[in-house]
């Protein structure tokens, strides 16, 4: 038991912190490198500018912690808990965190790119300029998330929960969203070229200046959008749900060149 220990910039490579109580703690600035912290209680703790490459944090537990500028490359996440954690800026490439709950936390300019993050929960988390490409995202929770300007190229988020999110000028090019809502979300100035959205909803969705050429609607829902300068170009649109098809069809013979 080591509640609000002070280790900042202490080395503690491979470590054993398993069901350690290190609530309130520093240690930030500290190397712990394949360290094991399984079960961990980390609330409130700063781990700010930590290493913690390849890392088993497995069932961590961190509500509220400080991690930001943190090296969690490679590192284990499976069921980790850090909802409403600061997270801005850290380094989360290739991570292993299915069902990881992020509940509102701030992850602007973090790195997840290559990362396997089935079923992880974000929530109205903030995302502005993270880097999420290549991810495994499937059956992701992003409920009333802000995600501007967000990096999600060719990642994979079958079944995902984005709705009421912020998602401007985002980059979803490539990207697989089968069975995914999206009603409500702002897109406009994202990129969805080639996406492949057969069967998701994007029911009052706005869409203005999104680009969507080539994207795969089929069986969508897109019905009430906002559209403006919207790009459709190649786009399948076949057995959609629409109220204004036409609407859709003025749009693609007007596309700006």
């Amino acid at each position: 038991m080591m509640p609000e220990a002070q280790l900042a910039g202490c080395r503690a490579r491979g470590a054993v912190w398993d069901s350690a109580l290190l609530k309130g703690s520093d240690l930030s600035g500290a190397d712990l490198r394949e360290g094991q912290f399984n079960k961990a209680l980390l609330e409130s703790a700063n781990l700010d500018e930590a290493s913690l490459v390849r890392a088993d944090l497995s069932s961590m537990y961190g509500i509220n912690a400080q991690l930001n500028g943190c090296d969690l490359r490679e590192s284990r996440m499976e069921q980790v808990v850090l909802n409403n954690a600061q997270l801005r800026g850290s380094k989360l490439q290739n991570v292993q965190g299915p069902k990881a709950c992020l509940w509102g936390a701030d992850l602007r300019q973090a790195n997840f790119s290559g990362s396997k993050l089935f079923n992880v929960r974000f929530g109205p988390a903030r995302l502005d300029s993270a880097q999420l490409a290549d991810c495994d995202l499937r059956r992701m929770n992003l409920l009333q998330a802000q995600a501007h300007q967000a990096n999600f190229t060719g990642s994979k988020m079958n079944e995902a929960l984005v709705n009421d999110s912020v998602l401007t000028q985002c980059d979803l090019s490539k990207a697989t969203l089968r069975r995914s809502h999206l009603a409500r979300c702002d897109l406009e100035g994202a990129d969805l070229q080639g996406a492949d959205m057969m069967n998701s909803r994007l029911t009052k969705a706005r869409l203005v200046g999104t680009d969507l050429r080539g994207a795969n609607l089929y069986c969508a829902e897109v019905t009430k959008l906002v559209m403006g300068e919207t790009r459709l170009a190649r786009a399948n649109l076949d057995c959609t749900s629409l109220e204004r098809r036409e609407h859709l069809v003025e749009e693609i013979n007007h596309e700006p060149q």
